[in-house]
C-alpha cells in the first residue's frame, strides 16, 4: 500500500522543522516532498489571486504526488486535505484539495499527523522561546482553529495528533512521528 503521510497543523508548531529534520534521515522507500509556496498572495489582501494561485498548486501536488508514487511507497508532504479544510471553513471560502482528491491514484492510504498546542498559553510562550513577535490569533481564534482540527483529525482513520507544550522539543516530536508512522 502506498502512503500519503501528511503533517498538518497549527502555524508555527513545527511542521516545517520536522520535514527539515526529515529530509536529513534515511527513511525506507520515502520520499520528503517539501512544498515550494512561491508568489503565494495573501489571502486577506488578494482573495481572487489567492484561490487561483491555489487551484493551481494543489493540482501540481496532486500530479506530483502521482508522479512520486511510481517510484515511492511512501510520500510525507505539509498541509493538505485537513488544513484547507480547515482554513476554508475559517475563512469562509471554497474548500480547495477535496476537488483534487479524486485525481489521487486509488491505491494510497493517507495519514495525517497533526501537531497541535497543548494551550493558548503554551502557544503565546512557544512565540517567545521562537522570538515571533507577531501573534497571529486571539483566544478565541486559537480555539477555533485548534478544534476544527481536533474535529476532522478525529474523523481521519489512521491520523494522530500530537499536542505541544511550550517546552516540547524537536527531538521528542521527531521521535514520535517516527515511532507513529514507521511502527
Amino acid at each position: 500500500m502506498k502512503r500519503l503521510i501528511v503533517i498538518e497543523g497549527f502555524d508555527r508548531s513545527g511542521k516545517d522543522t520536522l520535514m527539515n529534520d526529515l529530509v536529513n534521515v534515511e527513511l525506507s522507500n520515502t520520499y520528503i516532498y517539501l512544498n515550494n509556496l512561491e508568489g503565494l498572495p495573501k489571502y486577506d489582501k488578494e482573495q481572487e489571486d489567492f484561490l487561483s494561485w491555489l487551484n493551481k498548486f494543489i493540482q501540481i501536488q496532486v500530479n506530483k504526488i502521482n508522479e512520486l508514487f511510481d517510484k515511492y511507497d511512501n510520500v510525507i508532504m505539509t498541509r493538505f486535505i485537513i488544513s484547507d479544510e480547515v482554513y476554508s471553513t475559517l475563512f469562509n471560502r471554497e474548500h480547495t484539495v477535496i476537488k483534487y482528491l479524486n485525481q489521487l491514484r486509488k491505491d494510497i492510504e493517507i495519514i495525517n499527523y497533526c501537531l497541535l498546542f497543548n494551550s493558548f498559553e503554551d502557544y503565546l510562550t512557544r512565540l517567545k522561546i521562537i522570538e515571533v513577535n507577531e501573534i497571529q490569533y486571539n483566544d478565541n481564534e486559537f480555539n477555533r482553529i485548534n478544534d476544527l482540527y481536533k474535529n476532522l483529525v478525529y474523523k481521519s482513520i489512521g491520523s494522530r495528533i500530537f499536542y505541544i507544550r511550550y517546552n516540547t522539543s524537536k527531538l521528542e516530536i521527531f521521535k514520535d512521528f517516527i515511532e507513529y508512522v514507521y511502527k
